[in-house]
């Protein structure tokens, strides 16, 4: 722990770990500067972001324990109709071929 003395008081303040923090203390009690944290690479998400829903098969996005860059887009479920003599027959979540 440090002990920095500023014109307004006493500050106290810990900086732990492969993190860096970089500035100047003012009077008026504020600390202008950067904090740049130590990233692991290997944590970010390289998916896909955008996910249409599907009937037949469960979908799982990698994400746990990742860091996102953008976030997930899920569309809406696919929805067909078709009309004939008989009817119509509706299409939930599936491709119309």
């Amino acid at each position: 722990m440090s002990d920095i003395l500023t014109p307004i008081g006493q500050l106290k303040c810990q900086i732990s770990g492969v993190n860096s923090l970089n500035g100047s203390l003012s009077g008026v009690g504020s600390v202008p500067g950067t904090v740049s944290p130590k990233i692991n690479r290997d944590k970010y998400y390289t998916g896909t972001y955008e996910v249409t829903p599907k009937a037949d098969v469960t979908q799982v996005l990698p994400t746990a324990d990742k860091t996102l860059t953008d976030d997930i887009t899920i569309h809406k479920v696919p929805f067909y109709e078709t009309h004939n003599e008989h009817g119509t027959t509706a299409y939930i979540a599936m491709e119309v071929n």
